[in-house]
Order: C-alpha cells, then sequence, then structure tokens
C-alpha cells in the first residue's frame, strides 16, 4: 500500500491524503468488515483527519511573539496587548498609590508624546486592587496610553505571565513583536525606546 515515487514521497504518508485513505478504507470495507487490516487503514485515516485539522488550526491561528494579556481599561472593556501588534510597546507594570511610580509616568509622558506619532505605544499594568484609586490617578495625570487594571494586585494573571517579582517593571516590545529589554529603571527604558526611533 505505500510506494515509493521517485524521490521521497509517499503514498498516503502526508496528513492532506486522508481523504484518499478513507475511499480506500471505504471500498474495502464493504469487502472485508472484520478484517484487522482494514481497521488498521481506519485507524490511520482517523488519525490522519485529526492530525490535519489541528495543522488547518495552527495555519488560521494568530501568531504573536510575546506573551499576550488581556484586562479592562478605564472603560471596563478588555483591552489585549496583542491589539497593538506592529508597534514599538512599552509593558509597564506599576502601583498607582507609589508616588515614585507615578514620577515616572511622567518622565514617559514625555518620550510618549515624542515618539507616539511614529509608532510608540504604552500598555501600562496596574497591580492595585482598589481599582477606583487606579483610575483616580490615571485621569489626575492625564495618562493618553492605554491603562488596564483587573483589580487583582499581585495575584492578576499578568504577574505570572511577564513572572513580574518586583515593581516597577518594564518590558520593551520592538515592531516585530520581540521583547528586546525588560528593566525595572524607567531611565533605562527611555534610553532602550530611543535607540529604536
Amino acid at each position: 500500500m505505500f510506494h515509493e515515487f521517485p524521490g521521497p514521497l509517499y503514498i498516503f504518508s502526508d496528513t492532506k491524503d486522508a481523504p484518499l485513505l478513507r475511499r480506500v478504507y471505504d471500498s474495502l470495507y464493504v469487502e472485508y468488515p472484520l478484517s484487522p487490516y482494514v481497521m488498521a487503514i481506519r485507524d490511520r485515516y482517523e488519525s490522519m483527519e485529526k492530525s490535519l485539522q489541528m495543522e488547518q488550526a495552527l495555519d488560521r491561528a494568530d501568531v504573536i511573539g510575546f506573551p499576550d494579556i488581556c484586562l479592562p481599561g478605564l472603560d471596563g472593556l478588555r483591552v489585549c496587548l496583542s491589539s497593538l501588534k506592529g508597534k514599538t510597546i512599552i509593558l509597564s507594570f506599576w502601583h498607582a498609590a507609589n508616588v515614585n511610580m507615578r514620577l515616572d509616568n511622567r518622565e514617559l509622558m514625555d518620550i510618549y508624546q515624542t515618539y507616539a506619532p511614529q509608532g510608540l505605544e504604552v500598555f501600562q499594568v496596574a497591580l492595585d486592587t482598589d481599582k477606583t484609586s487606579w483610575a483616580r490617578a490615571v485621569r489626575e495625570q492625564s495618562l493618553p496610553w492605554i491603562s488596564v487594571c483587573d483589580g487583582l494586585g499581585v495575584n492578576s494573571p499578568a504577574v505570572a505571565t511577564y513572572n513580574i517579582v518586583e515593581i516597577p517593571a518594564y518590558f520593551i516590545i520592538n515592531s516585530h513583536e520581540e521583547i528586546i529589554a525588560r528593566s525595572n529603571n524607567v531611565d533605562e527604558v527611555i534610553r532602550q525606546v530611543r535607540k529604536l526611533f
């Protein structure tokens, strides 16, 4: 049943051959319904069909080069980091009640206003448990970028996703969807971003 053509091409070896193998099974099953060989052909085509379905699902899947996180924004609607694909992103983890981190936001604001027209985005994740205080801090600072918070603090899934052990924490994701830097220092982040523009 497995015949070799010139070169490394085998009949019924590719998952795309599953429909052909099914026809072979259907034809043989009529004459030999109890044959273990016919049952082996059935098992093989079912396996190939499952593999083909998986390949098709993977082909349709949206691939990104960084872990995606989706959290509620100020309006309560979920915002996904992946919505910024193709842009240079500063992913920032902070706590709104921390005065030093609010000062860091001022420095981020300068670089954001400089490079936002060229494609820089900031996706800021607040690790606050009091969403009202977080929302007030964002409004008081007039932060123009995407600000999200699920109210779970350090128990947020985003903390585990990005292995956050201390804040502030910053990641720079380039327009090719690669994480190119991680830092706890806003000045270092600003230096790295300037190199990209």
